[in-house]
């Protein structure tokens, strides 16, 4: 099984951060929709609704660059039906599909879809989020404001990690039932 983990931003207005997503399908950059595993992904949605109350399963959009302004997210949604976007759940769909493995998706939000992120500091992130603190610092020198959104920013990613983190307890609790059975 392929398994697309990570974090998303949410695109419709009513995904909060730690939000849990297990979408029926992913909509990846060209256009092309991916179904998820259909069977493993209902066992998974029942499994967690128990744990964190709310599992949302609208599909995913996959995008090349994060989406930065409410503008944008709202647009998105609009067109697309989608509730979150992702940059590597399209690609993985499509790689799954061609060796005809299943493939499912587990994302959290960090990112609400009424949040408006900074180029200032978004360009100042490696490619997982970590913040580069040298460039970070002097942004915030420049720009002192930026501060409340970086710390808008952890707080929600901290909210996706503890999700994650649930997931990855209770599907490991599952993964050694399903292996003794």
């Amino acid at each position: 099984m392929l398994i697309s983990w990570g974090t998303a931003g949410a695109i419709r207005q009513d995904l909060r951060s730690g939000d849990l997503i297990l979408p029926e399908s992913v909509q990846a950059k060209d256009g092309t929709v991916f179904y998820t595993d259909r069977d493993c992904m209902d066992v998974l949605r029942g499994l967690m609704k128990n744990e964190l109350g709310t599992v949302h399963k609208w599909p995913l959009l996959e995008v090349d660059k994060i989406i930065t302004t409410t503008a944008d997210k709202q647009e998105l949604a609009w067109q697309t039906g989608a509730c979150a976007v992702d940059m590597e759940s399209g690609e993985l769909a499509r790689l799954a599909k061609t060796h005809n493995i299943p493939f499912i998706v587990i994302r959290a939000v960090v990112d609400e879809a009424r949040d408006i992120l900074p180029p200032a500091i978004i360009n100042n992130v490696d490619e997982y989020g970590k913040p580069r603190p040298l460039a970070l610092l002097s942004e915030f020198f420049l720009k002192p404001g930026l501060i409340r959104a970086m710390f808008r920013l952890s707080s929600a990613m901290k909210s996706a990690t503890l999700t994650l983190r649930k997931v990855a307890i209770k599907t490991d609790h599952l993964t050694r039932i399903m292996d003794m059975a």
